[in-house]
């Protein structure tokens, strides 16, 4: 009570109340105060409630924590000594608790001694008010310390909403690699100062017969064909010039075993998490391509060998037939004949015979066969042709027949 009077009746604390109230950076906010003396505790609301604070009044330690804990307040303001637990004791439960930890807290004492001021701030209160104490001085360390835990919530959000940043951009990571990972294609992360392979998918693995210890680290120049190594630092030189994508569509992948492997590459620029920008390849494996054409060769090459044979039934095995008939007849009517027309008339039976023949292979041919028939110039050999199967090679040659 006695404090309340001199402040009222102090002209300079007045004016200094005034000024503290009144100041630019005045802050507003949720307090408790937590006081069992009822005269202190009414010059603190209307100290605090003047001030522009919303002011939530307890009068017991038990209290208090209970405040705390249903309306989270901007700061706390607890007297040392209360019927039901202690100041330091619920200074103590405040601060041990994640939820509350980083309320301002300030503990009004009404001791003096530097081994009570020590022991109260080892219990976690971020400042000591001595009664009997001045309102200026009290709103002064409670602006202080509102600005402060601000401050320091501002800084707790950001490191939330880093927090949360930094995990999406490991998930999208996580996912990024396990697409890589999982990709159809050969896909390799090259650094473009040096041209080195930073990662290699698993499909990269498979396809060049490397393990990923023997890439990791490696030039890629490690995975061109013999002298042709000049090509893949140019392409990536092409890259970081033109910073678009580029597809090379006739190269080859030198494997570990040494074979060369035809292959499709699209290279483009990718950004590292760091920011750094690198070079991302993705190699297709043209062999199955490659097959599939060969075989569409073959489909079309045994399309047009049908239609062919199917033509020269039609066109050729009529007449023919006339032929035939035709001379069977004039060797029944003619067998008294001289040798040399029985002869002729023979001779062209054996050919007729031989056309049937042809045209039948022809109707056959299960995979068309070539061969040369002169330098330059190539015939179907219908004898492999009607005996090859379905997937023989349709450009292997063999020796002209007789």
């Amino acid at each position: 009570m006695q404090h309340r009077e001199n402040t009222a009746g102090n002209t300079d604390e007045s004016f200094s109340l005034r000024t503290a109230m009144t100041s630019p950076g005045m802050m507003h906010g949720h307090i408790v105060v937590a006081e069992d003396d009822e005269a202190t505790a009414d010059l603190l609301r209307a100290c605090l409630t003047q001030a522009g604070y919303e002011v939530t009044v307890v009068t017991d330690g038990q209290a208090a924590l209970e405040a705390v804990t249903t309306d989270r307040p901007d700061l706390i303001l607890l007297d040392e000594r209360m019927a039901s637990r202690a100041g330091h004791e619920v200074a103590r439960r405040l601060k041990a608790s994640e939820e509350t930890r980083f309320i301002p807290l300030v503990i009004l004492t009404s001791g003096s001694g530097s081994e009570d001021k020590e022991r109260l701030l080892e219990v976690g209160a971020d400042d000591l008010i001595t009664k009997p104490f001045h309102s200026t001085e009290l709103l002064i360390r409670v602006r202080s310390l509102l600005r402060l835990g601000r401050l320091h919530q501002d800084l707790m959000d950001n490191n939330r909403e880093l927090q949360a940043a930094y995990e999406t951009a490991r998930e999208s990571e996580a996912k990024y690699r396990a697409l890589i990972q999982d990709a159809q294609d050969a896909l390799l992360l090259v650094d473009p100062s040096s041209a080195t392979i930073l990662e290699a998918n698993r499909r990269a693995r498979e396809l060049s017969g490397y393990d990923e210890d023997d890439l990791i680290g490696q030039t890629a120049s490690m995975l061109c064909s013999e002298g042709a190594a000049g090509n893949c630092q140019a392409l990536i030189a092409r890259v970081m010039t033109e910073g678009r994508a580029i597809a090379e569509g006739d190269g080859t992948l030198r494997c570990k075993g040494g074979e060369d492997i035809p292959i499709e590459i699209h290279a483009s620029l990718a950004n590292h998490h760091l920011g750094k920008p690198l070079i991302q390849a993705l190699i297709r494996d043209l062999r199955p391509r490659r097959q599939l054409e060969s075989e569409r060769n073959k489909s079309e090459r045994l399309a047009a060998v049908v239609e062919t044979a199917v033509t020269v039934n039609h066109e050729i095995n009529n007449p023919l037939f006339v032929i035939i008939s035709s001379v069977e007849s004039l060797q029944r009517t003619l067998f008294n004949a001289d040798s040399g027309v029985r002869d002729k008339l023979e001779r062209i039976s054996e050919a007729c015979r031989r056309i049937q023949r042809f045209t039948q292979q022809l109707s056959s041919v299960i995979a068309p066969v070539s061969k040369e028939y002169l330098p330059g110039l190539k015939m179907l050999d219908i004898q492999q042709s009607v005996a090859a199967k379905p997937d023989a090679d349709a450009g292997d040659t063999h020796e002209p027949g007789p």
